[in-house]
């Protein structure tokens, strides 16, 4: 009887220290679970911060550096750099970019008290945080001839791509639109000729251009529809 109790006894020791063998383990598993989740979390953020600055590399690898005027920004050890090649008067594309080269900021300057109705703002990897402004950045409107006005627009290009461009008057058919790359750097302009007819309107909306299209953010890989629209004026 001793013995088989003795043996029992054995038998209970082995078990109890079994369980709590399984039980460290199960704590260890799950300490190494939460780490490992942890990590994937981190991974999972870092992910999905998106780096795609625009360095001040490529604005001069991409376009005449005569074409500029460089000085230094307000921003202690930040650079403007100022278009100053154009052919509308005081328009001109202003950047800033911080000490690492990269753009932090852009604004197209209308006036020459540097006034601007859009402008894009940047974080240190290349994120817009703000923006000013509609999606065309300067409308542009002339009469060529007594038959014919010309309109054309600029849209911003850094990071973006444009397609299937539509442009309607009033309520009237499509008119043939035309892009190219503008004489500012980053900036691609459309061109449409309509018939001068129009100014005979007293009706606003028969004068008024409506500008659609597909905008891609080349970063981000997402496309949009933009729509924008501008009241032609009388031209002489």
């Amino acid at each position: 009887m001793g013995g088989i109790l003795l043996s029992w006894q054995k038998t209970h020791y082995k078990m109890t220290e079994l369980m709590s063998m399984m039980k460290h383990v199960a704590i260890n598993l799950t300490i190494v679970i939460v780490i490992a989740m942890g990590t994937l979390g981190c991974n999972s953020n870092k992910s999905s911060e998106i780096s795609c600055e625009y360095d001040m590399k490529t604005l001069f690898n991409s376009y005449d550096s005569s074409k500029f005027f460089v000085t230094k920004s307000q921003n202690q050890n930040w650079i403007d750099v100022i278009d100053k090649d154009n052919l509308h008067n005081a328009d001109k594309g202003v950047y800033t970019f911080d000490e690492m080269g990269h753009l932090r900021f852009y604004a197209f300057v209308i006036d020459s008290e540097n006034g601007y109705n859009f402008s894009i703002r940047y974080d240190s990897l290349g994120n817009i945080v703000k923006k000013t402004g509609r999606e065309v950045v300067r409308w542009y409107m002339s009469r060529v001839y007594n038959d014919s006005i010309t309109i054309s627009f600029l849209l911003y290009s850094v990071h973006f791509k444009y397609g299937k461009i539509k442009l309607i008057i009033g309520n009237d058919s499509v008119q043939k639109v035309q892009l190219y790359e503008s004489s500012f750097p980053n900036l691609i302009e459309g061109i449409a000729k309509i018939p001068s007819i129009i100014l005979e309107s007293k009706d606003s909306l028969k004068r008024t251009a409506f500008i659609s299209g597909m905008k891609l953010n080349i970063c981000t890989n997402d496309t949009t529809v933009f729509k924008d629209s501008e009241y032609i004026p009388t031209l002489r």
